[in-house]
């Protein structure tokens, strides 16, 4: 949901150094399932924008297919050898499978 009851926050006076590099994007809609739709990745950006306004974000184009693999793309480009970490629906788990999959016939 996107008003969640106890919005998660960052500590603001903490020792912790932490950058957050967030992607917002639309997972590929399941077959038969018409009634099943991603929230826009516009109103993600402003929600995170209100959450965690110092992250870094970058938005899928909605018009583009695969934006898993432009957004892992653009997560590999900012943190090289950090730590990714895909979330989100059961959906776009389901596009990062098939992500693998095709990479594991296709390897780069």
């Amino acid at each position: 949901t996107l008003a969640p009851i106890l919005p998660p926050t960052l500590p603001s006076e903490s020792l912790l150094k932490i950058n957050v590099k967030i992607a917002c994007l639309q997972f590929t809609p399941p077959e038969g399932m018409p009634w099943v739709k991603s929230v826009g990745p516009g109103d993600l950006r402003d929600v995170i924008a209100t959450l965690v306004p110092d992250a870094q974000v970058w938005v899928g184009d909605e018009s583009v297919p695969n934006q898993l693999y432009h957004a892992l793309e653009w997560a590999a480009e900012k943190d090289g050898d950090g730590l990714v970490i895909v979330a989100g629906s059961l959906y776009l788990v389901a596009d990062f499978y098939r992500y693998l999959r095709h990479e594991e016939i296709h390897p780069v």
